[in-house]
């Protein structure tokens, strides 16, 4: 795998910036500009990101292309193709956004996102963003969250034959999709359907982890990747079967130091399991 992280350091021009992620040891990125980015710019960052052997892994969208109010669809699927059409000139392996809500909150989620409607408006938003900027170097992904499409690699796959684009492909959040106590007391096994099912179509993985906590009903939080309550042995087990470039980012430490101490545990766990970092 490459390693990196969800941090984008302090710097005054793209060779430092890349200079400090293979400091850290890190192979993989997040895009640290948006697509408001001139071409000289964006052509700087990636060819920094090249000589610092830095795979820029994902550009990232965050918003709601299928909300109910028009005025936030539009902003935001302007906003996602912007975003799609810098990953395809920067040499994203991806570029992610969640599928998210035709409710208020663009990360939550509401009962009309679970029906035929819902599903039918994430579809044509996906269809609609990478039809209108034809990508030819990157792949539109859509996050696995826990409560909108797509919460399970079943899911997953329904929408990649859904929407039915050669330039649409998979991001993996394993953690996300940890909402049943079986997912939970099982993970190894729900790891392995991860992957197994989607691991061919996989272009950029998240790292964190979680523990089931004794609040009731049935409370899940993520937690650092050290205290985790899942099998992380079993997730870094999974990623060591796939192509050895794939992009694995560690996300939601609140400091560079706390990326530090993940990206150290990973590397022991990933040597201790034979699972090879670049």
């Amino acid at each position: 795998m490459k390693l990196g992280i969800s941090y984008t350091p302090k710097h005054s021009t793209p060779d430092e910036w890349a200079a400090v992620l293979a400091d850290l040891g890190c192979r993989a990125a997040v895009c640290p500009i948006d697509g408001s980015a001139d071409d000289d710019t964006i052509d700087a960052y990636r060819e920094a990101a090249a000589r610092h052997n830095i795979m820029i892994a994902e550009v990232g969208v965050w918003n709601s292309p299928i909300a109910d109010d028009d005025a936030v669809r539009e902003k935001a699927r302007k906003f996602a193709k912007s975003q799609l059409r810098l990953a395809d000139r920067i040499g994203a392996a991806c570029c992610v956004n969640v599928a998210g809500s035709t409710g208020p909150n663009w990360s939550f989620g509401c009962k009309k996102d679970r029906t035929k409607e819902g599903w039918d408006r994430i579809v044509e938003s996906v269809q609609d963003i990478i039809d209108s900027v034809n990508p030819q170097n990157t792949f539109y992904t859509i996050e696995c969250m826990p409560i909108v499409p797509p919460t399970s690699p079943d899911e997953y796959l329904k929408m990649l034959r859904d929407v039915d684009r050669e330039h649409f492909s998979v991001h993996l959040d394993c953690f996300n999709m940890f909402f049943t106590p079986d997912r939970y007391f099982w993970s190894e096994d729900f790891f392995h359907e991860c992957f197994e099912k989607l691991g061919p179509q996989v272009k950029s993985i998240h790292a964190k982890s979680v523990r089931l906590t004794e609040e009731l009903t049935f409370c899940i939080r993520e937690v650092p990747i050290m205290e985790s309550g899942v099998n992380f042995d079993a997730f870094l087990t999974e990623v060591g079967k796939l192509d050895p470039e794939m992009p694995v980012i560690i996300e939601h430490r609140n400091s560079l130091e706390e990326y530090k101490d993940a990206l150290q545990y990973v590397r022991e766990r990933a040597a201790a399991l034979n699972v090879p970092i670049l």
